[in-house]
């Protein structure tokens, strides 16, 4: 292990060794609507795709509003952005390359696009707070929807960036991230503009968000995997019962009723479980993670171990279908081994995405138990 002095660190990204490692993505969706003496609503989207290595810092995003009032559109907004940062020391980065893109309808903008150039510094680089100012030189191009005899469309402006940044994490599941961007237009004072965004996170611990992944991914095969593959083999046992008959038929019903309603029922049991299961287990961890081990620790210690019983479930399922359907020469054996091939694939296949989708749940857990043990920092 090497140990480098602080006066060495640049900056702390986590990542690891793969190339996707450094990539992140973020999408963010809200609504909201009134009614009364008049209706209106709004629409906000914003998404972002960022990577960040030692060194350098690249993202992309974009932003939309939209808003009516009775019926009638009154906000139509779209807001793009790319820039990269180039980290050159612990407190100085710079920009070169960065651009915003503007459509706004009631603006009077078709396009407003302000390619630059800067850099900066970070003013406070703390645990808790960071703060950044930076600057540059621009281009500004700006095309009108419309524009009154005289008015030049489109116009090519300069500008002076000054930009500023904030990030405050209150607590490790509260932060608070203010923007503020001012295009100075040096050619034509008047068309300065301002664009500004402040972002509340309240958001969920790292552990919670993959409580609610795994269970969220059990919620989803259950109720759209596993209970239409069940309802869809009783209604094809009943099909059969209907066009066949003898042995062949008593073949295909008798597995496909009896596992059809297997996975019939276990997928709505933990489909319809599993809202009720998270909220508890979320209760319970913010009020006492440590009875939250004692209760899904061992619940996750024998969901694990079942995966090795499974698999031998339906090797079972495979060797008795294969020995059915190719060494059996009867109508009944054909169609009933081929159905316990078919079920053990399935069967496979459910369990490979469920046991995948277990582990990074039980590391998670396994972590958190190590965290809360007494005598650990």
């Amino acid at each position: 292990m090497k140990t480098l002095p602080r006066s060495e660190l640049l900056a702390i990204v986590e990542g690891g060794q793969r190339e996707l490692d450094w990539w992140t993505t973020r999408l963010g969706l809200g609504y909201s609507a009134n009614a009364g003496n008049t209706n209106q609503g709004s629409l906000t989207i914003a998404w972002d795709l960022q990577r960040a290595d030692q060194r350098t810092l690249s993202t992309l995003g974009y932003q939309g509003t939209f808003g009516y009032v009775n019926k009638e559109s009154n906000v139509n907004r779209h807001l793009g952005d790319v820039g990269v940062k180039l980290l050159i020391w612990r407190r100085f980065y710079v920009v070169p390359a960065s651009a915003q893109f503007l459509n706004d309808k009631f603006q009077n903008l078709k396009l407003r696009a302000t390619p630059g150039a800067g850099g900066g510094i970070h003013i406070v680089d703390r645990k808790k707070v960071e703060w950044d100012f930076g600057s540059g030189l621009g281009y500004q191009y700006t095309r009108f929807i419309s524009a009154a005899a005289g008015v030049e469309n489109p116009r090519n402006d300069g500008f002076i960036l000054l930009e500023t940044y904030a990030d405050f994490d209150f607590t490790s599941d509260v932060e608070l991230k203010l923007h503020w961007r001012t295009n100075l237009v040096y050619t034509a004072i008047g068309n300065t503009n301002h664009v500004g965004n402040a972002v509340y996170l309240p958001s969920m611990n790292d552990f919670l968000e993959i409580l609610n992944t795994y269970f969220w991914g059990e919620r989803t095969e259950a109720l759209f995997f596993i209970v239409p593959i069940g309802f869809l083999s009783l209604v094809f046992a009943g099909i059969v019962y209907r066009t066949q008959q003898g042995g062949f038929m008593w073949g295909i019903v008798i597995p496909f009723v009896l596992l059809g309603l297997a996975l019939l029922v276990t997928g709505a049991v933990v489909g319809l479980r599993t809202p009720g299961q998270v909220e508890h287990l979320a209760a319970l961890y913010e009020a006492d993670k440590a009875a939250f081990i004692a209760e899904e620790m061992p619940r996750m210690e024998q969901v694990n171990a079942n995966w090795p019983r499974y698999v031998a479930m339906y090797v079972v399922f495979l060797i008795a279908g294969a020995v059915l359907r190719f060494a059996v020469h009867k109508d009944w054996a054909l169609s009933a081994g081929t159905a316990l091939l078919l079920f053990a694939a399935i069967g496979l296949f459910i369990d490979g995405f469920a046991e995948r989708r277990a582990q990074p749940y039980t590391q998670a857990l396994q972590e958190l138990s190590s965290r809360t043990q007494p005598g650990h920092e």
